[in-house]
């Protein structure tokens, strides 16, 4: 786990030059640095260092591979790399270090691209092939490790974990806002991740299940070598055969990421997905403990809290650590230098984000000064179990004028208690309203007439009025409009829209504090196993994420096994603005929202005032 950065230019590489490129990513990597040049130093591949397995020298990067013909900087961790080392060790191979790099390097040698579809990871890698004078780039299945690149054809491509980075390139390129992407995503702020883009001029993601080789001619073709509907069945299972299925799947998928060779810590919220994580671990307590390249104490919890908002979880996270008989450690997200720290945050942050970025930071930088390395976290089961208020709002909606009246009372009957129960009497009384005017107009005969209804398909997509659409980077982009609409949505909110954007933003809200993020959710065999099911496993009887919450019978505390209210992770904005110290800022600039206040600082830090 660390940054990585690397300059392939048609002019010679100044050592200089790479340093300042590869230091800018220091948060991601306190642990050491390293540099390999190649081609008459026309290339260069670089690593800042977050030491997390292996922390001899015997792990550190660039690395080459026993026969000396390729060369890695890799971000991410492959955490079955103990059976693919055995798996490699049956064939002859022998390894000097206990990291999971020299496992990637030998598997490479040893199987080619088809290495990675045997790794369950995440990762980014660049991997220089000194024999066929090619760079290799890949990103993990799903994009949980970010991989940026800056191109200009024919002239130099050089990439890294961050955008910020690309400042230190002058004068070989010069970072500036694309004024109508930066359009796009204070429309939308979940538009552009999963496309490939950035609110820059030439700077691009590799996209998730993705290649780029790269040769001397420096030009990027993206190559898709994994997709979601090669690894999708139809299940021949009952549902509860599909429980039984799910709950090993996800058991295996926490143990697996706990492997570590520094100190490990499961960030709880409180809610459905972390409370999850956590108490599976507790479940496998036993096991564990003598499990291999599990470390100490890996017991621990942290707490993010926002005392007197609405976004404060604490209550639930106490049901939990009750339950398992454990104590936390608690994390005030709000420091005393509120002010500066928000305006530093977001302005490392080089983005448009939806929430302050503070409320994100505050958590792993607690995390950090309890000793803790790696965090194991809760995201991706909202976007595969319509965990989302707007995914099951837009069910209803797309039941209310194409369904039958009795599946969009089975929707109603899930959004209602989406609300909380303050609020769940007058939102259900809304709904019925908004139903029973629907049917009505439905049985009229102009409506019969009518062949089209308008349905929303999830977040990431163009709204309509936009000055130009994004270009395509992949030679297979998804496309999931030929699948049935509760199928769409989710794959939308997954693969395009949700849900690379909140993966960006975790990625470099703990790298900001040098923390690695793990998700069991996000187990490769795990999300296919889901987007195998029909939409009857993941909702009904009332509740959201149905199958999770079956699997958990047991494992979990009943009041959080049953919670239906999601507050998520995201600022109190409304307190937050109240404070003086914020408002008066705001004022000073003429800015009168956060997205106004995001633009101005994102803008004054690219344009070089602070």
């Amino acid at each position: 786990m660390c940054g990585i950065s690397g300059i392939f230019s048609t002019y010679k590489i100044e050592p200089s030059v790479i340093e300042a490129f590869n230091r800018s990513l220091a948060h991601r990597g306190p642990d050491g640095e390293g540099y390999a040049f190649f081609e008459n130093d026309t290339l260069a591949l670089a690593q800042r260092r977050l030491s997390i397995l292996d922390l001899s020298e015997g792990g550190k990067q660039p690395m080459y591979s026993h026969n000396q013909r390729y060369c890695i900087s890799y971000n991410g961790e492959v955490f079955n790399f103990i059976e693919l080392r055995r798996e490699l060790e049956v064939l002859g191979l022998k390894f000097n270090s206990d990291s999971d790099t020299e496992i990637i390097l030998a598997a490479y040698e040893q199987w080619g691209i088809e290495a990675f579809h045997k790794f369950n990871g995440m990762w980014a890698i660049a991997l220089w092939d000194n024999q066929e004078k090619k760079l290799l780039l890949i990103r993990d299945r799903f994009g949980i490790k970010p991989l940026y690149y800056a191109y200009l054809p024919g002239k130099l491509v050089a990439f890294a974990s961050e955008t910020n980075a690309f400042k230190q390139l002058e004068p070989l390129f010069s970072r500036e806002i694309d004024e109508q992407k930066l359009s796009i995503a204070l429309t939308d702020a979940y538009a552009l991740c999963g496309k490939g883009h950035s609110i820059f001029k030439n700077i691009f993601q590799l996209l998730p299940g993705h290649w780029a080789i790269v040769d001397a001619k420096l030009k990027v073709e993206q190559k898709r070598w994994f997709h979601i509907d090669e690894h999708t069945t139809n299940l021949n299972l009952t549902y509860e055969e599909q429980v039984k299925k799910f709950k090993e799947l996800f058991f295996d998928a926490c143990a697996l990421r706990l492997r570590s060779d520094v100190k490990v810590a499961t960030a709880l919220s409180g809610g459905l997905d972390s409370s999850s994580v956590y108490c599976t671990l507790g479940k496998l307590e036993a096991q564990l403990s003598h499990s291999e390249r599990v470390p100490k104490d890996w017991q621990q919890a942290v707490v993010g809290v926002f005392p007197n908002t609405e976004q404060d979880e604490k209550e639930y996270a106490d049901e939990v650590l009750h339950f398992l008989k454990k104590k936390a450690i608690y994390v005030d997200v709000v420091a005393s230098d509120f002010l500066p720290e928000l305006i530093k945050t977001t302005q490392h942050f080089d983005d448009i984000t939806e929430t302050p970025f503070l409320s994100l930071t505050g958590i792993y930088k607690g995390m950090k000064e309890a000793g803790i390395t790696v965090s194991l976290d809760g995201h991706g089961a909202d976007e595969m179990l319509y965990g989302y208020r707007n995914q099951v709002f837009d069910l209803f909606e797309h039941a209310k004028w194409n369904g039958t009246r009795a599946e969009a009372e089975r929707y109603l009957e899930v959004l209602k208690g989406l609300y909380g129960d303050d609020k769940e009497s007058a939102q259900s009384k809304r709904f019925k309203s908004d139903l029973a005017e629907a049917f009505a107009i439905r049985n009229s005969i102009s409506f019969k007439l009518k062949k089209n209804v308008k349905s929303v398909l999830g977040q990431g997509k163009i709204k309509k009025g936009q000055p130009f659409q994004l270009d395509e980077l992949s030679d297979k982009p998804y496309d999931f409009s030929s699948k049935p609409y509760n199928e769409q949505l989710l794959y939308n909110h997954f693969f395009i829209g949700t849900l690379p954007t909140l993966l960006r933003n975790f990625d470099k809200a703990a790298m900001y504090s040098s923390i690695e993020i793990r998700m069991p959710f996000m187990d490769w065999r795990l999300v296919c196993f889901l987007f195998s099911l029909h939409l009857e496993s993941k909702i009904g009887r009332g509740f959201t994420k149905l199958i999770l919450r079956d699997a958990m019978n047991g494992v979990l505390p009943e009041k959080i096994k049953n919670r239906k209210l999601k507050i998520g992770l995201a600022a109190p904005k409304k307190e937050w603005e109240k404070r003086t110290d914020l408002s008066a800022f705001m004022k000073d600039n003429k800015c009168t929202s956060w997205k106004e206040l995001n633009r101005f600082l994102v803008s004054k830090q690219v344009n070089g005032a602070v």
